[in-house]
């Protein structure tokens, strides 16, 4: 008789295929290149243990398929890391992306097989409770409402939280009267958070991805692991949450005078629909809005996601944009952004499917930023068209809402590519292609810009006096010039 694997404790992490309990090859002790020792053991597909010396300190817990070993890294200096390590014979190489923004590439060595001694996995606590006694295993009524119904197994928790005050779920490690946890909330923010317990009461706090923090209070109100009517611990009922893997989304929108409301409509309604085709399915939820919005930031925020290989990564875009001798760029104020830089730091993740998609100018960088223009807004509706599009492909997707040459243009309501991009996502279609979306919203969009931009011809000739603004010389003559607004697809590699 024998059971099925363990638990993933990291339900951002999936592993699909975990390999047999007991046989795990990276379960022993492990010299780094770093000059540390990395102590690894295993239970089922769960992986745990800690690195200690000269090259660095903290915990370490994932789990493996394969030759792989996905993990997150709690660093006794407060750093926060997803990584990832590949095994060929005696030797693992792998990456950390920091939250921080740096990134490590440890090698590391085996020393000895099996698990070596862990009589403590956190270097800094020196009373652990042994295992079987875990002090936060059952059900425990927050301050804010809600209730949190926890399981444990050695030194893994996990659960959710359910309720009017929140809605999520829990996974991380415990040891003495302390435990260390990521939280992957039902909106879409990721949090880590630390709890201490004292007799029936657990207090703590979380450090939400948004900037935002709690301090949530528990009490318990049952002992043990809670009954669980639903092994779906996302309250809206997903039949195969792990089908086409975890989604990764970023949203960028960069936010001055002249095209605030435009980005900040776009941007609000790109999360919206995130928010409500994708729950269940993020593995992470990122936005650069505003001053946030940052060359440095963007790839920050894309260095940080920790995609498998049946994940799908998302990054939409509204903002400024230019042409210049080395192809399209993100045009911010100090330091620019290549697209292809982009997208290279995407791919690079390994993931099933990558895609960018924004709404921005093509232009000569030097000339004058445009892109208001009248217009309606749009309704919304919640189908799955988003979530189709981003399980059941894979590949590369590379789309910018304007050709070289040609200027991008919005409205208070939004930016028109997004306007109809987000349209066709708000059409529930049974199986959406991303080549007829893309197809259908340019378009509308340049449908949509002929008939404005007669419109806007139609008025300087009809009032010479709006020709006295220089910016509405700029905008005629540009109108003037620029016959067609035509999205530029540098890949659409799908399948």
């Amino acid at each position: 008789m024998s059971g099925g694997p363990a638990p993933n404790p990291w339900p951002n992490n999936p592993v699909p295929n975990p390999g047999p309990a007991g046989n795990c090859p990276f379960a022993g002790q492990w010299q780094c290149s770093c000059g540390s020792t990395w102590s690894l053991s295993a239970s089922g597909a769960s992986v745990q243990g800690r690195e200690s010396g000269s090259g660095g300190n903290g915990t370490i817990a994932g789990t493996w398929s394969g030759n792989q070993f996905r993990f997150q890294y709690n660093s006794q200096d407060g750093r926060i890391g997803q990584g990832t390590l590949t095994l060929a014979g005696n030797q693992a190489r792998g990456t950390i992306q920091w939250n921080d923004g740096t990134s490590a590439s440890p090698t590391l060595t085996r020393s000895s097989g099996g698990p070596a001694p862990n009589p403590n996995p956190w270097p800094n606590n020196p009373n652990p409770v042994p295992s079987g006694n875990n002090p936060f295993a059952g059900q425990w009524h927050c301050s804010c409402g809600s209730t949190w119904s926890l399981t444990a197994s050695g030194t893994n928790v996990q659960g959710r939280e359910s309720g009017s005050g929140g809605n999520g779920t829990v996974a991380g490690t415990w040891s003495g009267n302390q435990l260390r946890f990521q939280y992957n909330s039902q909106d879409g923010r990721i949090g880590q958070g630390t709890l201490t317990v004292a007799g029936n009461q657990a207090r703590g706090t979380i450090q939400w991805n948004d900037g935002t923090s709690a301090s949530p209070t528990l009490t318990r109100t049952s002992a043990g692991p809670a009954p669980d009517p639903n092994p779906n611990p996302w309250p809206n009922p997903n039949p195969n949450p792990q089908a086409g893997g975890r989604i990764h989304v970023v949203v960028c929108g960069m936010i001055d005078d002249q095209i605030r409301s435009s980005v900040q409509n776009s941007t609000a309604r790109m999360k919206q629909i995130v928010s409500e085709q994708l729950a269940g399915r993020l593995g992470s939820n990122q936005d650069c809005i505003g001053y946030n919005c940052t060359a440095g930031n963007i790839l920050s925020a894309v260095s940080q996601i920790n995609a498998g290989p049946d994940d799908a990564i998302f990054v939409y875009f509204i903002g400024y944009g230019a042409f210049g001798p080395g192809g399209h760029y993100f045009d911010f104020p100090g330091q620019d952004l290549p697209r292809q830089q982009l997208v290279s730091a995407m791919t690079r993740k390994g993931a099933r499917l990558t895609v960018l998609i924004s709404e921005s100018c093509s232009v000569d960088p030097n000339a004058d930023g445009l892109g208001m223009l009248a217009g309606a807004g749009m309704a919304l509706t919640t189908p799955q068209t988003l979530t189709r599009l981003l399980t059941n492909y894979r590949g590369v997707i590379d789309v910018n809402s304007s050709s070289e040459g040609q200027y991008g243009f919005g409205n208070s309501s939004g930016g028109f590519f997004s306007r109809y991009f987000h349209a066709a996502l708000e059409q529930d279609q049974a199986n959406p292609s991303w080549q007829a979306i893309i197809s259908q919203a340019g378009s509308e969009q340049s449908q949509l810009y002929q008939q404005i931009r007669q419109t806007e011809l139609n008025k300087f000739a009809n009032n010479p006096a709006l020709l006295n603004d220089p910016k509405m010389v700029s905008l005629r003559d540009s109108l003037q010039r620029q016959n067609a607004l035509t999205p530029a697809i540098y890949q659409m590699n799908v399948n």
